[in-house]
């Protein structure tokens, strides 16, 4: 789950990174942390430093509260949440954003290239609500059903 400022690779975000593969080209930490880019084109590193352990199927709960971003993750389809938080570590970052702001998914392989990142994402929410009974009109539902049938 991903939240940017706009549409361009440098631009500030948040997001939830997994790292969970156990392809030896893939980074050694495995779980669930907040990365952040808090200034256009500048560095992007971690918000929190969680690293919650994943099982599958996991759900991840991303929370906005004015400027702080908070995750949890679910292994029980959504019925229960619990924080990302391991020991010390922390499950929120902040960042500052005008709205409005962009909401999506970013998958990446995070090893310069070496593998590419895949995932099957199903059921997108957001405030409680199925993305994919959302209706759109003119040149947009063009676009959505497009962004639709790839998710389905």
């Amino acid at each position: 789950m991903m939240v940017a400022q706009e549409l361009d690779p440098e631009t500030p975000y948040v997001f939830i990174q997994s790292a969970c593969s156990n392809d030896p080209t893939a980074l050694n930490d495995k779980g669930s942390k907040i990365i952040t880019r808090l200034e256009k084109g500048g560095a992007a590193g971690p918000g929190s430093n969680g690293w919650t352990k994943l099982k599958w199927p996991v759900t991840y709960k991303f929370v906005r509260k004015k400027d702080k971003f908070t995750a949890s993750v679910s292994f029980d389809r959504g019925k229960s949440f619990k924080s990302i938080k391991t020991g010390d570590k922390k499950d929120e970052s902040s960042i500052v954003f005008n709205d409005p702001v962009y909401v999506g998914i970013a998958i990446n392989g995070h090893n310069g290239g070496a593998t590419t990142g895949t995932a099957k994402v199903t059921d997108i929410f957001l405030n409680n609500q199925n993305t994919f009974t959302v209706e759109s009109v003119g040149k947009l539902s063009t676009v959505w059903g497009k962004i639709r049938s790839i998710f389905r």
